[in-house]
């Protein structure tokens, strides 16, 4: 495992089509399974710095809670996102 790795999560406390928030070197961000596949997203709409975490997952979109805008986890956007390579099941 890498030095840099830290573990934020355990998969199976995340079941598909559920989101959560966790903070990384102080940066919040929602984690979201899709599927069985995990990903994560800063925790902002850039409308407001609204928490997406408060949102609604719609499959692979994530609705913003303030304007109903949708962010998407799993495509190309343009909000910077990570798919999250499980280790030993640890996120």
């Amino acid at each position: 495992m890498s030095e840099d790795f830290v573990a934020i999560a355990k998969a199976e406390d995340l079941a598909p089509g559920q989101m959560k928030w966790v903070a990384v070197d102080r940066v919040r961000l929602v984690l979201a399974n899709v599927d069985g596949q995990f990903y994560a997203i800063r925790d902002v709409c850039g409308h407001k710095n609204a928490p997406l975490s408060r949102g609604r997952l719609d499959s692979c979109m994530i609705e913003c809670p303030l304007h109903f805008a949708d962010a998407a986890p799993c495509l190309a956007s343009t909000m910077v996102l990570k798919k999250i390579k499980a280790a030993s099941r640890d996120l």
